[in-house]
């Protein structure tokens, strides 16, 4: 089953699981979504969850930091192929600019690492993906850069900021 909710920063949830309780336990935990049926299901009428059901998934690792699964094609399907003349020089450039385009975009978002790759476990502990995970990278960047020499009323500040740190 794969979580069709969104995340904090309205992208699409990429949550796949193998077990119906597992993925009630997520889509509540991470998406504040609710069951508004009670008790069992009247007969002939629809059930609307908000994950999709018969994913073929898979995952590399059992456990550790890789251990999520992943949505792969079913065995019985056929992959979807252009027909005809096929210009490879323009295909090739279109996947260019959009894999450029999608790194762009990733190194702008802030996302949780993988948990060996996490720099300080009290980072983690304090949820600063959750607070920042919205923000821009590059504007969070600099807005913590360092003073330049051009800013001495700044530099000011943060010398008595320091301070004021070192004494309390």
């Amino acid at each position: 089953m794969q979580c069709q909710l969104q995340d904090k920063a309205q992208r699409p949830c990429r949550f796949i699981i193998c077990n119906e309780d597992e993925i009630r336990k997520h889509c509540r935990k991470k998406h504040g979504w609710e069951n508004k049926q009670k008790g069992r299901p009247k007969a002939g009428t629809k059930q609307d969850f908000p994950w999709r059901a018969r994913v073929h998934c898979q995952h590399f690792f059992v456990r550790g930091p890789g251990a999520q699964f992943f949505e792969v094609q079913a065995a019985e399907s056929s992959p979807v192929m252009p027909s005809g003349d096929v210009d490879l020089d323009t295909a090739k450039t279109a996947l260019k600019q959009a894999m450029q385009q999608a790194e762009e975009e990733a190194r702008r978002q802030i996302t949780e690492p993988e948990e060996a790759r996490e720099p300080n476990p009290w980072l983690r502990r304090m949820g600063w993906v959750e607070h920042l995970g919205a923000l821009d990278l590059k504007e969070l960047r600099a807005l913590v850069a360092p003073v330049k020499d051009d800013e001495p009323e700044l530099d000011v500040l943060c010398r008595a900021f320091d301070w004021l740190i070192q004494d309390a």
